[in-house]
């Protein structure tokens, strides 16, 4: 069946195809973000059009939607091209995808009752920096890995409980971080959002 082009539909489309500005859609669940961003994508012809989604079943159905021209992705799978091209410049091979990679080396870098106490929090709180673009002593972080910065970070997602030496798993999650970005032969999910951030 047709969408209806209501004002508000015509508005974005007509604000796409003119391409002298950005967009953002708020809309509820079922409000045809999908199907007018579809629409959308199909006035750019002759354009490169990326169209990001957040899971694969969603990138699957979108294809048979827009033209063949429409590079439709998932925000890792472009994170992870991103990677890819980044290690590759440098002669790195990437090995394999392990998705706990950033447990694997807490245990490798902790004293055992460190790990066994904090691992946990150190996944989260490594987790949130990687997907914030925080790199530790790199000019291309969108922002600085620093004690500051993961405190910030660690707050605002409530990682710690009340019993926690925060300051322990700061600075046990800085070692983590700093060593996850150096291993750059296997790469985590995180990893693949991080290096779309810093790869360029």
């Amino acid at each position: 069946m047709e969408q209806e082009t209501t004002p508000a539909h015509q508005a974005i489309l007509d604000a796409v195809q003119s391409g002298r500005r950005n967009v953002a859609i708020s809309a509820v669940a079922g409000g045809t973000k999908t199907s007018t961003i579809v629409r959308a994508a199909s006035l750019l012809t002759g354009k490169r059009v990326l169209f990001l989604a957040f899971m694969n079943r969603i990138t699957d159905e979108i294809r048979k939607r827009v033209p063949a021209s429409v590079d439709v992705s998932t925000i890792n799978s472009l994170g992870h091209r991103a990677y890819t091209r980044h290690v590759l410049d440098r002669g790195i091979v990437i090995r394999n995808v392990d998705k706990d990679k950033t447990r694997k080396i807490a245990k490798d870098l902790l004293q055992e009752n460190d790990f066994r106490a904090e691992a946990g929090r150190i996944e989260k709180l490594v987790g949130l920096a990687k997907t914030a673009g925080m790199i530790p002593n790199n000019s291309r972080s969108l922002v600085e890995a620093n004690e500051d910065q993961l405190a910030i970070l660690a707050k605002h997602h409530d990682v710690f409980e009340a019993d926690d030496d925060e300051a322990s798993i700061i600075e046990h999650s800085l070692q983590v971080l700093a060593a996850s970005c150096e291993k750059m032969d296997v790469i985590d999910f995180d990893d693949q959002l991080l290096l779309s951030f810093a790869s360029n």
